[in-house]
């Protein structure tokens, strides 16, 4: 291998190898575990274990038949795990529903059995003309699903932090997939260089966003074992409240912790040791219950509204956001809900 081509192997394989480093530490060691980072582990697996075997494919054209087997079947996961992570995030979701492990279980099982009735190694040609193309549609399916899920963050005046990053993750693997896509007008190892830039583009702008994002760990401040005085977190939390009550600020879509500490006249570490440490939950747990509430409301005094309207007023991004909080605070759908009252 001369010199250049060693550059493009290195290159190409380094995002494939960082990723992989990347998503066991996002499986096994992130703590507190969350199921958003899992599904961005289990993504980034998929990813690095396919462009793992597209450079090495590239380099080696004797590359083992089953590692081959093995890169497309973990391709076929990616479009799926995609939405599956975009939704999950965007609405705050904390278990994975029943339906997903079924719809993931019937794709394990399809793949699976494909490969043990024709394998690699005995049917190459099945694999690369033929059903390649049902690898590479269950792909596109999932990166329109994800471009679906993200329709109402796009169509927002102003994206957030968290908006952004999904943009980003959906945009690159969106660039990775039309590189594999429409290889044979340019070069198949385009997409492994193409994921490489990608993955360090976004680790690049996930640094320098790090201290406003909270997407791979919710921020909370180290302030050892102590909380804030009793007399004092009631005061705090009395202001909080009348902030609340009194500016309506949960109904801000784009609502932030900064903001209930700058009307509090507190700061947003402090803020959040309040809500952590001395009433034991998370800023977004206490901005979900007061909006569940102002929708409660809603649906007793204006009945003329329909559900998704109340929810879209209450500060809610989408359907599924408002319908999954109102459950978790109220313990039922907000249709039962009506027609209980």
């Amino acid at each position: 291998m001369n010199f250049p081509d060693q550059l493009l192997f290195f290159f190409s394989a380094l995002g494939a190898f960082n990723g992989l480093l990347l998503a066991l530490y996002l499986l096994f060691f992130l703590r507190p575990a969350r199921l958003s980072n899992r599904l961005l582990g289990l993504l980034l697996l998929a990813l690095s274990v396919r462009i793992g075997k597209s450079v090495f494919l590239f380099f080696n054209r004797e590359t083992a038949p089953l590692f081959i087997q093995i890169g497309l079947t973990a391709c076929i996961f990616i479009g799926p795990l995609l939405w599956a992570y975009l939704k999950v995030e965007r609405d705050g979701i904390k278990k994975l529903p029943a339906s997903w492990w079924i719809g993931f279980g019937v794709l394990a099982g399809f793949i699976v059995g494909y490969g043990l009735w024709r394998p690699y190694m005995l049917y190459p040609e099945s694999w690369n003309w033929e059903f390649i193309s049902v690898i590479y549609g269950i792909w596109a399916l999932g990166v329109l699903g994800g471009g679906v899920v993200l329709w109402p963050l796009i169509r927002k005046k102003e994206w957030s932090t968290i908006d952004l990053w999904l943009v980003n993750v959906f945009a690159g693997n969106l660039i990775v997939h039309l590189a594999y896509r429409f290889s044979s007008y340019t070069s198949y190892i385009v997409g492994a260089l193409s994921f490489s830039f990608v993955f360090y583009l976004l680790g690049l702008w996930f640094i320098l966003q790090r201290r406003q994002a909270g997407f791979l760990v919710e921020d909370r401040p180290r302030y050892g074992d102590r909380k804030i005085d009793d007399h004092e977190a009631a005061a705090l939390l009395a202001r909080c409240n009348a902030a609340m009550e009194g500016q309506q600020l949960f109904l801000l879509a784009n609502f932030k912790l900064d903001d209930l500490a700058q009307a509090a006249g507190s700061t947003a570490h402090q803020i959040s040791q309040l809500l952590n440490d001395n009433l034991g939950q998370s800023f977004a747990t206490y901005v979900r219950g007061y909006r569940v509430r102002h929708a409660q409301e809603k649906i007793l005094t204006d009945d003329h509204l329909t559900l998704e309207a109340i929810g879209e007023e209450a500060g809610f991004g989408s359907k599924s956001a408002f319908y999954a909080a109102f459950k978790e605070v109220a313990g039922t759908t907000p249709a039962r809900y009506r027609k209980e009252q």
